[in-house]
């Protein structure tokens, strides 16, 4: 569940809700249509993802149902896994990972929001990063993309030194009222 959203940017509805029909082993691919945007989207099935799903599959998901969904719930009945309970995976892996989550935001969305973040930051096109994310809207990348500082110290213009009457401001000699 934490790949599909590391890795691919998955909201948790998406991947609460995926199925084995959405999953193309061999041809490595996921298509689903978005819970909220109810838009259909091809992601690809990365080879980690593609392994760490077949492990589960075969030694983790219960095997006594005929549910459709990939991921169930641990105890009978064999159900769907919910949103909520990946936001207590979720909760359950910060912790164990020692990452102090008090008065922060610690929910899948985060994984979410940390690859945008990461893929802008490696410059890749918006408009990628919005097909990867799924958006419809050019400006919802916004939201999720905060550029680091390193990558605006690159574009930032150079102070050129004090010269002149504002030299002698900042040095004390005389008001700026006066210039």
């Amino acid at each position: 569940m934490l790949l599909l959203a590391t890795r691919l940017g998955m909201r948790s509805g998406d991947i609460a809700g995926l199925t084995f029909d959405e999953i193309n082993f061999d041809g490595n691919s996921i298509h689903i249509v978005q819970e909220k945007t109810l838009q259909p989207q091809e992601l690809p099935l990365l080879p980690e993802i593609k392994d760490a799903l077949k492990n589960y599959i075969e030694n983790a998901r219960p095997t006594d149902n005929d549910e459709r969904c990939i991921f169930l719930r641990q105890n009978a009945p064999y159900q769907g896994i919910t949103t909520s309970a990946i936001r207590f995976v979720t909760t359950r892996y910060f912790q164990k990972a020692g990452i102090d989550i008090s008065d922060k935001k610690h929910g899948l969305h985060t994984f979410r929001s940390s690859l945008a973040s990461s893929m802008v930051n490696n410059q890749v096109p918006y408009d990628v990063v919005r097909k990867v994310l799924g958006h419809t809207d050019p400006n919802a990348i916004k939201h999720y993309a905060k550029v680091d500082i390193e990558r605006l110290r690159e574009y930032a213009i150079e102070v050129p030194t004090p010269s002149g009457v504002f030299e002698a401001f900042l040095n004390g000699g005389r008001s700026y009222a006066g210039l």
